[in-house]
């Protein structure tokens, strides 16, 4: 298949999009930036600061004159918890805003190869759903929906895709919300940490790490000699996680002189260093991680 130059990441300015965005300039690719938030970088080839909603086809009406370009596709509501919370605002967020874009495209010119970002939920509410509980049901849907929709557009459109079912992503620069930031600012703090559920599994992949296993797929959805090709790819190991409650432990343990209480609901308790469940380069980024933490949060009480 014929190297695309130019790559469409939507979800540019989040979590993801942003080593992304690096990561792929870094090796000569011209990014469209396409993000509801602004951005301070100026290697974008072009940047479209829009809602999905609002987009027009003027708005992206320069990929007619493109021979080619891939789309990369890691917008969408990211936790099950804001699905749970904001079921509307997350269908529309998800589901809707990639019919939006998808016909846009096919108003203008279709992309040569697309790849989409999904979950691990996904996995779980296809062969295991009875461990969804009510609303943990709407996320790992608005999901799979996104994934049979862009699906059926690759197909009409006759064009390779790759599904990127992710888990627990972590990292530098990640979002305040997300559990592993919650348990370290409290540990910091000295707050109790509570944990509802002791057993829920954290698969843990580092955000670098993912952003070069999806180049990496880039490279390969290029080199392929089948046009059409589809395919679903898990980006994790079913051997490498911790536990809700371990998370909370770390928490502690990266912060030595921390006052915290862990309280959870069965009273169960760990023994043993989590730090040996870790592997060691994921252990340094989690330093890393508190000691921003330690930083921004005394900058925080200077204001």
């Amino acid at each position: 298949m014929k190297k695309v130059e130019t790559i469409l990441l939507v979800g540019s300015e989040g979590f993801l999009g942003k080593n992304l965005v690096r990561l792929l300039i870094e090796h000569n690719y011209n990014i469209i930036g396409l993000d509801i938030q602004p951005t301070n970088n100026v290697k974008y080839t072009h940047f479209v600061q829009k809602n999905i909603f609002d987009l027009s086809i003027n708005d992206i009406s320069f990929l007619n004159k493109l021979n080619s370009y891939g789309v990369i596709y890691t917008g969408g509501v990211s936790r099950n918890g804001i699905a749970a919370t904001y079921p509307i605002e997350s269908s529309q967020n998800t589901v809707s805003a990639l019919v939006k874009l998808l016909e846009l495209l096919n108003q203008t010119t279709p992309p040569t190869w697309m790849m989409l970002t999904s979950t691990r939920e996904v996995d779980i509410l296809l062969d295991n759903k009875e461990s969804l509980f009510g609303k943990q049901k709407i996320y790992s849907t608005l999901k799979l929906t996104s994934e049979l929709i862009i699906e059926s557009y690759s197909e009409y459109w006759n064009i390779p895709l790759k599904i990127l079912r992710l888990s627990d992503i972590f990292g530098i620069g990640d979002h305040k919300s997300k559990v592993i930031q919650i348990f370290l600012n409290k540990a910091i703090q000295n707050d109790i940490i509570e944990v509802n559920n002791t057993n829920i599994k954290l698969f843990l992949t580092e955000v670098t790490e993912i952003s070069s296993t999806i180049f990496k797929y880039v490279k390969k959805i290029e080199d392929d000699i089948e046009i059409n090709n589809f395919e679903i790819i898990q980006l994790w190991d079913d051997n490498y996680y911790i536990t809700l409650l371990e998370l909370a432990y770390i928490s502690l343990e990266l912060n030595p002189y921390s006052q915290s209480k862990i309280l959870t609901k069965d009273g169960m308790t760990i023994n043993y260093s989590v730090k040996n469940k870790i592997k060691p380069n994921h252990m340094k980024v989690l330093e890393n991680m508190n000691k921003l933490n330690i930083i921004n949060l005394k900058k925080s009480k200077l204001k």
